[in-house]
């Protein structure tokens, strides 16, 4: 630090928590260091590694929307620690092809005139000089930075924040002697300074070098060891590093409080606060998942149980507290909990359990001699009468129709878009309508155009998670039903694949018609065709309620 200047981070004296790649992409170098399809380095950075920079992105990827999903930030990134902002500008020592994006208060900004001046695509060619990215609207705020090759040649060295530029370091005249000594040090493997190495490197990219005879061999050897490949990426959250922060008085960002200490709540992890390198995360998940604190193993098992069910042992499977509702089998809870854990956390092997069991197998039928000691079912005399979520109706349907794409994995089908779906934002074009097949989980979620479908079984809004669903019997979702385009789609389908009485309520309702539906379902298509059949079939209870 300076009087003008606070550093953020300088690769030259870098600790290791400071240290935050998002993979194997970016490489520490120090004055010398020289990989093949790499300029000499001429100070110690956080470098492109060439050997991985032809790895491309799986083609089913996702990337951000806006200006970072412009570049390909995967694999090649590294973000500085967490800092709060105390200047005008952010300043980085740069040199090469790349992408630089300042994160303000770790919010993510992609597009808008607001925020475009804190992304900063840049070509500093060879020799690595000060750049800059304009934060005066920020001040006072945290922020971290976020750089990404665009080119094998790509170096940062410094991230400053300051009110002007720093000072370029003062350029030193070397003679012919001196540079002879200083490339017969180098080649002998001995460690170069700034200086040495900056000479090195313009001998080599001077016209005419002759340097095939050291660099052509490595290159091409170093490239059959790092053949491209596509690389599979999962979305996942990029370490950072961990900070205190204060209380906000009644909400108030500008009215700073006592300062809250990095810990879970001491319901959970008792008092024991967070440190380490990082931002702590894998401490926190060690908390939660200690065996002394079992509270985590049960709230999944009892979502588990809820979802398979129909009721939570724990009926208020958001709320485990004072005000949430006492467990009905507490043994059972605690001994699905302990044995979820001894077999490793496996969701699979939990439900694998709970399905072969008696009381999953029973029927929602009810019995008058237990409906007078167990009228609300609390003691599972019977299963839960339970209605298909809005997904599965969806997947029901296109299973019926022949129209179910069982294929796993792939990019989002994009929304169907009707025409009573307006608004800001709306898509330039629609989905469609039956989603290409593809199951429920495939679609895309926009959260200013949601499915109507979906909405009329009650799918909440992706705002915040929910444990347990409303579940309601609203006039709605009959008429949905009924007048759905999708949903008459389908239903054709499936008459024109299935004209067969029998073979329908096989389909639909898992059992076959008694002799007075068999009759009915008959005289009803000769009637109005096999085409309305299969649409009243589908809006008939049974095909939305689990029995």
């Amino acid at each position: 630090r300076t009087p003008d200047s606070v550093v953020i981070v300088d690769y030259q004296t870098v600790k290791p928590a400071e240290w935050l790649p998002d993979g194997v992409g970016i490489v520490s170098v120090r004055p010398g260091d020289w990989l093949p399809g790499a300029p000499i380095a001429t100070a110690h950075a956080a470098a492109a590694d060439p050997a991985w920079f032809d790895h491309s992105v799986h083609k089913e990827s996702q990337v951000e929307p806006g200006d970072l999903g412009k570049v390909t930030r995967a694999g090649r990134s590294i973000r500085t620690p967490s800092v709060m902002l105390t200047g005008k500008r952010i300043y980085f020592r740069a040199r090469g092809k790349g992408f630089a994006y300042a994160a303000v208060q770790s919010y993510a900004m992609f597009e808008g005139p607001l925020h475009r001046q804190l992304t900063l695509k840049f070509d500093a060619g060879p020799d690595f000089r000060w750049l800059a990215l304009d934060t005066a609207r920020f001040v006072d705020h945290r922020a971290h930075v976020e750089f990404s090759a665009l080119a094998p040649d790509f170096a940062v060295s410094q991230v400053v924040i300051a009110d002007r530029m720093p000072p370029e370091p003062e350029t030193v005249t070397v003679d012919a002697v001196a540079q002879r000594k200083i490339v017969a040090k180098w080649a002998a493997g001995e460690v170069v300074d700034t200086i040495e190495a900056g000479v090195i490197d313009a001998l080599m990219r001077r016209p005419g070098a002759d340097t095939d005879s050291i660099i052509k061999p490595a290159m091409d050897c170093e490239r059959r060891l790092a053949s491209p490949r596509e690389s599979h990426l999962a979305g996942a959250m990029w370490e950072g590093t961990g900070f205190t922060g204060r209380v906000a008085i009644r909400g108030n960002p500008k009215s700073p409080g006592d300062i809250a200490v990095r810990r879970l709540p001491e319901a959970l992890a008792g008092t024991a606060e967070v440190s380490g390198p990082g931002g702590g995360r894998l401490v926190i998940a060690r908390q939660l998942t200690d065996p002394a604190n079992p509270l985590v193993a049960r709230v999944i098992v009892n979502r588990v149980w809820h979802h398979l069910m129909g009721r939570g042992i724990v009926a208020s499977v958001d709320n485990f507290g004072v005000l949430g509702e006492a467990p009905t089998h507490p043994e059972l809870l605690d001994h699905l909990a302990d044995r979820f854990v001894r077999e490793g956390w496996s969701i699979k092997k939990l439900i694998r359990a709970i399905v072969l069991t008696e009381t999953f197998a029973q029927s929602s039928a009810p019995r008058p001699d237990a409906l007078k000691t167990d009228p609300e079912n609390k003691l599972l005399h019977r299963a839960h009468l339970r209605r298909l979520e809005g997904e599965a109706v969806r997947d029901a349907l296109l299973q019926l129709s022949g129209r179910l794409d069982a294929k796993m994995f792939g990019p989002p089908v994009p929304t169907h878009l009707s025409p009573f779906m307006e608004g800001r934002g709306r898509p330039g074009s629609s989905g469609p309508a039956d989603g290409a097949g593809r199951r429920s989980i495939y679609l895309e979620v926009r959260r200013n155009f949601l499915s109507p479908f979906f909405l009329a079984f009650d799918a909440p809004t992706p705002f915040s998670t929910v444990g347990r669903r409303t579940v309601s019997n609203v006039p709605a979702q009959a008429l949905i039903l009924l007048n759905d385009p999708f949903v008459r789609e389908q239903s054709k389908l499936w008459a024109a694949r299935t004209p067969d009485v029998d073979r329908m309520y096989r389909e639909a309702f898992g059992r076959l018609p008694d002799d007075a539906e068999r009759a009915a379902c008959r005289a009803f298509a000769e009637k109005h065709g096999p085409a309305e059949l299969a649409h009243a079939l589908v809006n008939a209870k049974e095909f939305v309620y689990v029995h």
